[in-house]
């Protein structure tokens, strides 16, 4: 089960969520600029995952005990911006593959 998912969409905005026992909590699959803020995601296998998409930001989001990712970006994933996310307790903390990531 997803928590909450993203296809192929531009500008949405996703903000102060609790979500909990999700095999992924925010999936966002090739979808371009969007805005992910202050969400609470635990208990699942990959807090967010981000798919072959664009110039997402992610800001001021909460990651714990999530089994195999808080946050994962890949296939394709380029220009996305990250900036004060926390990651807690995750068998891995961020991955990265193959893009191009701005961390501020």
């Amino acid at each position: 089960m997803i928590g909450i998912e993203i296809s192929k969409s531009t500008n949405v905005g996703i903000e102060d969520l609790w979500i909990t026992n999700c095999k992924i909590g925010i999936g966002i699959q090739d979808s371009r600029d969007s805005i992910i803020k202050g969400d609470d995601i635990s208990f699942g296998r990959y807090g967010i995952l981000l798919h072959s998409s664009t110039d997402n930001t992610l800001t001021n989001n909460t990651t714990n005990s999530n089994s195999r990712g808080g946050i994962k970006i890949w296939s394709s994933s380029n220009n996305n911006t990250l900036t004060n996310n926390t990651t807690n307790s995750n068998n891995n903390t961020i991955i990265l593959d193959l893009f191009i990531l701005f961390l501020n």
